[in-house]
């Protein structure tokens, strides 16, 4: 029995937590649903008094005085910057609409119903703040803010029948196809804009931009040209010059003044004829002739240089410098005629290595190999690897251009850590050395030396126990 009755109790708070849960969801539950169906009811609302200020907006078009637009009219637009544009998306401009704001009332009188669950009336909000549209007629936008007593004050109501007090003044001569008919005392719009009416004519090159278009549509009211496009151009080649011009195969246009031509150069057909002549063309007009090269002269090396035409940039020869007044420049292309060796490649690695990272870092009991190509033949070659003078007998070559150089690191040469340095002197079989010892590698990869053995900082000891 005792047992049972443990058991019953367990049961019953089992239940209880259940039935405590499930409440707690419900709630959740039910007020996520009247959050959302707000939400949805508001939706609703504003795509309703949208569709009635849409609605307004096309009556109001047909010019008649029985639909004016309904609400407090908003004529300025340093008032929307400072007071509505910040309670609506900043890309919203003020020159693209016609702004009111409409409270309960208002929207009564454009036939949408029940909007005091949306929207206060102005006057109820006087007083505090309270929640209005803010509409605009031109585009049927609406958006729902909340205003203050100050930000209605100024504005001018406009009612069913109603005249805001004062008789409307406009402007005769309007509306035009860009200004509307407005009062010109309270900003009332009483007939939109007309809009221009383009009516097609013959293609006339546009003002302040003849160069690149015409049009082909014109208003009938106004004269405002229209109907843009870029010109259809045919060019034709000035004689005498490398400068063109175009004139518009539909307009008829003549370019006013001459454009450089833009141009190319390739290579004659005939073989025999590269060495003389290219082709100039120019890549807009079409227009090509043959042309002479024009030669000058370019160091390439100590001992030679080569002919070329500065326009087309062929070479026609390579040739040996020439020194007739024997001032070590060459006649023709002004280079130094250098006579000393000069180094095409200076590399240095770690023969030791097994791995080709391992080829640029060194420690003691290694050998580096240096290896050192020349232009021409040298001789009296000295070498220092990480400031050891190399023997002679370390030193090999076969032609007396390439050099392979090695030193066996020994840990009595006491070597600083970091890049392994070297110095590289030597002269020509004719007596002339390098001006200046070599000191670096042409590849820019150095073997760094490590002759700090590593350390041994913590030894744990495991003994495992018998099972």
């Amino acid at each position: 029995m005792q047992k049972s009755k443990g058991i019953s109790m367990i049961s019953l708070v089992v239940t209880i937590i259940v039935t405590i849960l499930l409440a707690s969801m419900a709630v959740v539950i039910g007020s996520r649903y009247l959050r959302d169906s707000k939400n949805k009811n508001t939706e609703v609302f504003v795509s309703v008094l949208s569709n009635a200020v849409s609605k307004r907006h096309e009556d109001t078009n047909l010019n008649s005085s029985l639909y004016p637009y309904l609400g407090y009219y908003i004529n300025d637009g340093t008032v929307f910057a400072n007071k509505f544009a910040p309670k609506i998306p900043s890309s919203v401009s003020y020159d693209d609409g016609i702004w009111y704001v409409v409270d309960t009332d208002t929207a009564a009188s454009l036939g949408v119903s029940e909007s005091e669950n949306y929207i206060t009336s102005v006057e109820e909000s006087s007083s505090g703040n309270g929640k209005v549209a803010l509409v605009n007629y031109a585009q049927g936008t609406v958006y729902l803010i909340d205003v203050g007593a100050s930000d209605i004050s100024g504005l001018h109501l406009f009612e069913e029948g109603v005249d805001n007090g004062h008789v409307h003044t406009y402007l005769e001569g309007y509306p035009t196809c860009t200004v509307p008919k407005k009062c010109i005392n309270c900003g009332f719009i009483k007939e939109e804009a007309l809009g221009h009416a383009y009516v097609s004519t013959a293609p006339t090159a546009t003002e302040g931009d003849e160069e690149n278009s015409h049009y082909t549509k014109v208003c009938s009211r106004c004269g405002m040209p229209g109907g843009y496009e870029e010109h259809t151009r045919q060019y034709v080649h000035n004689t005498g010059s490398w400068t063109h011009q175009f004139s518009c195969t539909v307009c008829g246009y003549v370019s006013a003044s001459a454009i450089p031509c833009t141009i190319v150069y390739s290579r004659p057909d005939d073989y025999t004829l590269r060495p003389t002549i290219h082709i100039k063309t120019c890549s807009v007009c079409g227009y090509t002739e043959q042309e002479a090269h024009t030669l000058a002269y370019r160091r390439i090396s100590y001992a030679e240089h080569e002919r070329y035409c500065t326009d087309c940039g062929f070479v026609v020869l390579t040739d040996h410098h020439v020194d007739d007044n024997n001032d070590s420049k060459c006649d023709l292309c002004g280079a130094d005629m250098v006579s000393y060796p000069l180094f095409r490649i200076v590399t240095m690695v770690n023969s030791s290595a097994t791995t080709e990272s391992g080829k640029y870092v060194a420690k003691y009991g290694d050998t580096v190999v240096l290896t050192l190509v020349a232009d021409k033949e040298i001789r009296n070659l000295e070498v220092y690897i990480a400031g050891q003078k190399v023997p002679a007998g370390n030193m090999s070559t076969s032609d007396n251009l390439t050099w392979k150089v090695s030193l066996n690191l020994t840990s009595a040469m006491g070597i600083n850590d970091g890049d392994i340095s070297l110095k590289v002197t030597c002269e020509s079989t004719t007596g002339v050395a390098i001006p200046v010892p070599i000191t670096s590698v042409t590849d820019g990869r150095y073997v760094v030396f490590d002759g700090t053995p590593p350390i041994l900082q913590y030894i744990k000891k495991i003994i495992r126990a018998k099972e």
